[in-house]
């Protein structure tokens, strides 16, 4: 039995998150939308993906976007990470909303450009997670 307790007791204090940890891992997915879109913007500059792709991909990471805003707005991590967090996906909306503007106009450079501001963003997330 009491072996048991001291399991539960391990597991439990393992299993703990603080909500600054639960925010950064609800963030997880607009970091990957981030890297997803750089990526496929970089192929659909090299024209080895096709525009639907770049429209379902933009139409995909908005929802994340959405999805984590709620996170962020019910969330009690601190002030400063929900600041940058909300600053990242403001910037990471922008710039969907760009590339996806620059797809259905084919313009390279713009595409070329939020590539980047994607990778860019991308980064910006991963360092909240040091």
């Amino acid at each position: 039995m009491r072996r048991l307790a001291f399991v539960l007791v391990f597991v439990l204090a393992c299993s703990h998150q603080s909500d600054d940890q639960k925010l950064i891992k609800a963030a997880s997915p607009v970091k990957s939308w981030a890297a997803s879109l750089a990526f496929a913007s970089e192929l659909w500059l090299d024209n080895r993906v096709p525009k639907s792709l770049m429209e379902n991909s933009v139409e995909s990471a908005k929802k994340a976007i959405d999805a984590t805003r709620k996170e962020v707005g019910k969330s009690k991590a601190s002030e400063s990470l929900r600041k940058n967090i909300s600053s990242a996906l403001d910037e990471l909306s922008d710039s969907a909303s760009t590339l996806g503007a620059a797809v259905r106009n084919h313009d390279a450079n713009i595409a070329a450009r939020e590539a980047k501001r994607c990778h860019g963003i991308y980064d910006k997330l991963e360092a909240l997670e040091q």
